[in-house]
């Protein structure tokens, strides 16, 4: 499932309460080993509530740095959008040795990638580059050499802590292996190819078929209703 989380991850809106436990419903709780051992140790006081709000807060502060990372992702290995990335990351453009940067900066820049091929290319390859390099500090899972008892054979294990360690390894992965996305066909967000028939979201674990598929059939259908 390692394919399907890091997009959806990716597409949920953790801000809000009902998209977050939407997510812990089908995936679990994407870090929450704080939570847990903190309201053990205090199960029988109300400070329980004010603890498990204050690591809700650090979770989401996490799960925004993914996405931040996600949507560069997004816009600029899959969409190419140098656009996009000029207006919220304009700091990364421009060489931070030539001062503030102005409006018109922005837009000259935007004129020039768009004129020049070759520079448009160029600037890109350094975004990619730069988002590369933020991303490769986020991987911190651990590997391990174990044996396997049933096997018989020494095996290389990865060792996540959480779901959001798991997210970044398969978002470096897509960028390693230049994944294939498209756009679901009801939601209207990426998910990785694994099979060329795909149109609509993979399911999550807890579904054995398509959530997006299953709703797109059924709007179809009360669509066709109405036109009987």
């Amino acid at each position: 499932y390692g394919k399907n989380l890091y997009m959806w991850i990716g597409k949920t809106d953790f801000s809000d309460a009902k998209e977050l436990l939407d997510f812990c419903q089908k995936w679990g709780l994407p870090s929450g080993d704080n939570v847990e051992k903190k309201l053990a140790l205090d199960k029988s006081s109300d400070r329980s509530i004010a603890l498990l709000i204050s690591d809700l807060n650090v979770l989401r502060q996490s799960l925004n740095e993914y996405k931040n990372i996600f949507d560069q992702f997004i816009k600029v290995f899959i969409e190419e959008d140098l656009h996009w990335y000029v207006d919220v990351h304009p700091e990364e453009i421009f060489w931070k040795n030539r001062g503030e940067r102005t409006a018109g900066d922005v837009e000259e820049f935007k004129k020039m990638v768009d004129d020049d091929e070759e520079k448009f290319k160029l600037y890109l390859d350094h975004v990619k580059r730069y988002i590369t390099y933020e991303l490769e500090k986020h991987l911190t899972f651990e590997v391990q050499l174990r044996f396997n008892d049933i096997t018989q054979k020494s095996q290389i294990y990865i060792c996540f802590n959480d779901l959001i360690e798991i997210s970044y390894y398969y978002l470096g992965n897509a960028i390693q292996e230049r994944a294939e996305v498209r756009k679901c066909e009801y939601c209207n967000h990426y998910f990785e190819v694994t099979d060329n028939r795909q149109r609509f979201c993979p399911p999550p674990p807890t579904h054995k078929r398509s959530i997006c598929e299953t709703a797109y059939n059924n709007k179809r259908k009360r669509e066709q209703a109405k036109i009987k």
